[in-house]
């Protein structure tokens, strides 16, 4: 459901091909929304062969999904976001799609971390640093260490 825009109901994310890209949530008046909120992101690859498209250019799409998801969620109040970004099952894949991944990261924060500074918004790593590009992780310790 990642690279698509959805529906929500009663806080659920819903598949819906037909939507537009952008989508404005407005919520009701009176609308409790969550202090938090999990990310998984599935189906990047599914969408992009659905499409014709190679299958990075899937994940690509969904890294851009998140960047619009963050900023959704800071827009109604939504303290945290945790995105699930990688598994250990991941690493399964080929060698050129992990690099692809790893690169799409070190972007991200090249990208973003300034927005993220002037915003306030903290991030943070979980998770197993062992098998991280070096450049990926002088990123994540020294530039989102900083911020």
């Amino acid at each position: 459901m990642f690279p698509f825009a959805g529906k929500v109901y009663n806080g659920l994310s819903c598949y819906n091909p037909t939507m537009p890209k952008r989508v404005n949530i407005k919520l009701p008046r009176g609308t409790k929304v969550p202090d938090h909120v999990a990310i998984i992101p599935d189906g990047n690859r599914r969408w992009a062969r659905a499409r014709g498209h190679h299958t990075l250019q899937g994940h690509k799409k969904g890294f851009e999904r998140a960047v619009e998801l963050g900023r959704a969620a800071r827009t109604m109040g939504i303290h945290t976001v945790t995105l699930w970004g990688f598994s250990t099952e991941n690493w399964d894949r080929s060698k050129n799609e992990v690099a692809y991944l790893m690169k799409l990261y070190e972007k991200l924060i090249d990208d973003y971390l300034d927005e993220a500074k002037r915003e306030k918004v903290k991030i943070v790593h979980l998770g197993r640093k062992d098998r991280l590009p070096k450049s990926l992780l002088r990123k994540i310790t020294f530039e989102i260490g900083r911020a």
